[in-house]
């Protein structure tokens, strides 16, 4: 619920308007699950929220309420292009902002349900045989990359969208407020690995130190580690040379394992702007949904 609530709250102050009924769902879902959320002196303040399970919502109320604000939505959108409602800045904003919001909630969705064996599969569950012989592993090469200056961050001060309504914003470049206002940083020359960790570099690593603990994307099923998918838990050696998805923690003991370390935001930011970078192509990328699983 978090995502219509964000959209309902940022659509009535676009518009001055009223919030979609029931008002109060905006009081108990805005909530969020920021760290430290009932500390005010770490985060801002967050609403209170129910405390019995029967005070929550039934699942139809809040999916009609979901329902009532995309209804809303496209009204504006039906505005907008009719010319009874104006294109700013500031619309602009609210619906490049509304719209990735709901982008990273449904990836985190996605994480969740991947490590559940209750998630019910999206469909056929694909020949995992078939498809392992069908793919290529690349072998790691190393990237180096020379460094230099490099620009972080927008110039994008949101309280300046009313200022100048006669700006041309058509290339205008969106950002949060935390990545406001623009700066530059000096990146030394590096070398980077071209190809994520995989899975199977990871059990060696786990097995060479005597570690037990495994990533909450593997599971210990029927007697012997597996990976999770949304098909359920397949054999570990059909995803071996899948890229390994693990916490901040677990990625940063390996690279240190190997003598690495894990790579600054403005080196990823350098080496995504670099020729020889790890930019795909959109027809053989695995984006967009062509696989609801990981390939090498």
């Amino acid at each position: 619920m978090f995502s219509p609530t964000f959209l309902d709250i940022y659509l009535t102050r676009l518009t001055n308007g009223k919030h979609t009924e029931p008002a109060f769902f905006k009081d108990i879902f805005e909530r969020g699950i920021d760290p430290d959320v009932d500390d005010p002196t770490k985060i801002h303040a967050h609403s209170e929220v129910p405390v019995d399970e029967a005070d929550w919502p039934q699942l139809q109320e809040v999916l009609a309420f979901r329902d009532r604000v995309r209804k809303r939505l496209r009204g504006i959108y039906d505005d907008l292009e009719s010319g009874k409602m104006e294109f700013t800045q500031r619309a602009a904003r609210v619906l490049f902002m509304t719209y990735e919001h709901e982008g990273q909630h449904a990836e985190t969705l996605l994480y969740m349900l991947a490590q559940s064996l209750d998630t019910e599969s999206p469909g056929t569950t694909p020949d995992w045989e078939v498809l392992k012989n069908t793919w290529t592993i690349d072998k790691q090469v190393i990237i180096e990359v020379a460094g230099g200056k490099i620009t972080m961050g927008h110039d994008d001060p949101e309280q300046e969208d009313d200022k100048d309504k006669s700006k041309d914003w058509s290339q205008h470049e969106f950002g949060w407020d935390q990545e406001s206002p623009s700066y530059t940083v000096e990146v030394k020359p590096f070398k980077v690995n071209a190809l994520p960790i995989t899975n199977g570099e990871y059990a060696k690593f786990l097995e060479s130190t005597n570690t037990k603990t495994i990533p909450a994307t593997w599971i210990q099923h029927r007697g012997k580690t597996m990976i999770r998918t949304f098909y359920g838990p397949i054999d570990f050696e059909i995803g071996r040379d899948w890229p390994l998805m693990a916490s901040k923690l677990e990625i940063e003991a390996y690279a240190t394992s190997v003598g690495g370390r894990l790579p600054t935001e403005a080196e990823l930011r350098m080496l995504w702007e670099t020729k020889e970078g790890p930019r795909v192509d959109g027809e053989s990328a695995n984006i967009g949904f062509r696989n609801w699983h990981p390939i090498p």
